[in-house]
């Protein structure tokens, strides 16, 4: 059994009532990377509030997105565990506190722990209880995944997966508006408004110029979908 159909049975196993240590024993050559997906996987769990189902709907798709852009031959085991990894590592460097200036040049856009940055901070952004603050989280991300976009494609190491997350990232931020739509001030709509513009010009470019063939497929496909923001901002603008 794959590492991801193994991580799910886990989780079925855990929510039917075993502990994690009953669960973990059932699997003793791949305990170790097992309990450390489990411990996070669980911790998520406990952490996503209940969202509405097109915001489902949209997280599902920038998953299923950026799952679909690893190669055949890149193992799923294998980017778990980097995935944890890296998730560890920055939450070290965020628990010492002095460290994070030293580390903030690896989190930029564009750099190697930008995606765990990233990751974080769209965490955050979704357990936000206030409208305002989630909505102005939402716009600096979606803003960082265009940087990082940008500067990866600047290296000629773009492919499709930062494309499908920074679309995505874009789409939370609709998701905010639409559902508060008193929420955002005029000064945030028009940065929204920017950023969205600046992202479909960024996918018209790629749809010719992204360095591999899946990237720029579906860039035209993420473009089109891009014009759904445009009504959105529109009729929030003209309030």
């Amino acid at each position: 059994m794959d590492t991801k159909h193994l991580l799910q049975e886990c989780l079925d196993r855990l929510e039917r009532g075993e502990t994690l240590d009953q669960v973990l024993a059932r699997y003793p050559a791949q305990r170790e990377e097992l309990g450390r997906l489990l411990v996070l996987a669980t911790s998520l769990q406990r952490a996503t509030p209940k969202m509405p189902e097109p915001a489902k709907a949209r997280v599902r798709y920038e998953l299923h997105g950026a799952m679909r852009a690893h190669t055949l031959g890149r193992g799923i085991a294998g980017w778990q565990t980097w995935l944890v990894r890296v998730a560890l590592a920055l939450v070290v460097v965020l628990a010492l506190g002095g460290g994070t200036l030293v580390a903030a040049a690896e989190t930029a856009p564009g750099k190697t722990f930008f995606p765990a940055r990233a990751a974080f901070n769209e965490t955050r952004a979704r357990l936000a209880t206030e409208p305002e603050a989630a909505i102005v989280l939402h716009l600096e991300n979606a803003q960082d995944r265009v940087d990082d976009v940008r500067a990866l494609k600047e290296r000629g190491g773009l492919n499709e997966a930062p494309i499908f997350l920074m679309v995505g990232a874009t789409e939370n931020l609709m998701v905010a508006l639409e559902n508060n739509p008193r929420a955002a001030n005029r000064a945030t709509l028009e940065r929204a408004q920017s950023l969205a513009q600046t992202e479909r010009a960024l996918l018209q470019d790629l749809k010719q110029t992204a360095p591999v063939e899946r990237a720029r497929h579906n860039a035209d496909t993420l473009y089109q979908l891009s014009e759904s923001w445009f009504p959105l901002l529109e009729r929030l603008l003209a309030r």
